[in-house]
C-alpha cells in the first residue's frame, strides 16, 4: 500500500542513505490491534520526503529489501 502522506508509524528500526545522502529509506513497524507486527519504508529524494509504502503481512527482511533496492537506485517510485 503506498500513500503520499506520512502514515503513523510504532518505530523507526533502521535508516538507510545512499553515500552522497541523495535519497534516504526509513524502515519503520507498526503493530495493529492484535498485537501483529507490520513493516513499511518511508522514502527520501534529496532530503523531501516523496511516499510511504507499507507491506501488511510482509517480513522485515522484505522492507530492508524495498530499502536497499531504492538506495542502489533500482526502485525509482
Amino acid at each position: 500500500m503506498k500513500s503520499t502522506t506520512m502514515m503513523y508509524v510504532d518505530k523507526i528500526l533502521d535508516i538507510y542513505t545512499t553515500s552522497n545522502s541523495s535519497r534516504q529509506v526509513h524502515v519503520f513497524q507498526k503493530i495493529d490491534a492484535h498485537n501483529k507486527k507490520h513493516y513499511g519504508c518511508r522514502y527520501f529524494e534529496n532530503q523531501i520526503f516523496k511516499f510511504d509504502e507499507f507491506y501488511p503481512n510482509k517480513s522485515l527482511h522484505y522492507a530492508e529489501s524495498a530499502a536497499e533496492n531504492w538506495i542502489n537506485l533500482v526502485k525509482n517510485s
